[in-house]
C-alpha cells in the first residue's frame, strides 16, 4: 500500500509532466497554419491608474475639504504589476511589471489566457541610470507593509485588453466609511 507522502510526491510529479508537456505544446505553437487563426502566445494588458485626489481647505494646516469636488487624477510614475494568484503549487507569481506614464497610463505584456490581476502599487521607483529613487508609502499600523491596490483577477484572453484601476477616498457624508484606498497614492504624488 501506497503511503500518503508517496502519493503526493507521485501526483506532484504527474502535474509537473503535464505542466512540462503543455509548455512544450504551446512553445512550438501548434504546427502549421503559418500564424493565422490560432491564439497569440502573447497579449498586452493596458490602462489608466487614478485616484480621488481630496483638495485642501481654504485656511492653510486645517485639513481636506470634503465639501469641495473631489479630482479624478492620474497615479503618475508609480509601479504596476500583472500578478498570477496563488494557487495550489505556490504563492502569487508576478509575470510583468512597468511604471506609468505622467497620465497614469500603463502597458504589460503577459502570456494569453492566464488568470491575472494588476496590482498598482504606492510606489515610485526608478533603476538604471541616474537618477534613481525608490519611494513608497508604507503601512505603519501593518508592519510597514507596502499600499497596494489589486484589480480583479481574470484570464489574459487571446487579444489585447485595458483594465483601469481607480482608488477612492473611503468618504461618506461625514466619515470614513470604506478603504482610503486614495490616500497612499495621494501621498506619494
Amino acid at each position: 500500500m501506497m503511503s500518503a507522502a508517496d502519493f503526493r510526491m507521485r501526483h506532484l510529479m504527474r502535474v509537473v509532466l503535464v505542466a512540462a508537456v503543455m509548455l512544450g505544446v504551446s512553445a512550438c505553437g501548434g504546427g502549421g497554419g503559418g500564424g493565422s487563426g490560432g491564439s497569440p502566445a502573447s497579449v498586452t494588458i493596458s490602462g489608466k491608474i487614478t485616484f480621488d485626489r481630496v483638495p485642501f481647505k481654504a485656511t492653510l494646516g486645517t485639513g481636506l475639504d470634503f465639501g469641495a469636488p473631489i479630482v479624478p487624477s492620474p497615479a503618475r510614475e508609480v509601479v504596476v504589476e500583472a500578478v498570477q494568484p496563488a494557487n495550489v503549487l505556490g504563492g502569487e507569481t508576478i509575470l510583468a511589471s512597468t511604471t506609468t506614464n505622467a497620465t497614469g497610463d500603463y502597458s504589460l505584456t503577459v502570456s494569453a489566457n492566464t488568470t491575472v490581476f494588476i496590482r498598482a502599487k504606492a510606489q515610485m521607483l526608478k533603476t538604471g541610470t541616474a537618477p534613481t529613487w525608490n519611494f513608497k508609502v508604507l503601512n505603519n499600523t501593518n508592519n510597514d507593509a507596502l499600499y497596494v491596490m489589486d484589480g480583479t483577477a481574470a484570464s489574459s484572453g487571446g487579444s489585447n485588453q485595458t483594465r483601469n484601476l481607480h482608488a477612492l477616498t473611503g468618504w461618506g457624508t461625514s466619515s470614513y466609511t470604506g478603504t482610503r484606498a486614495a490616500a497612499p497614492f495621494a501621498i506619494l504624488d
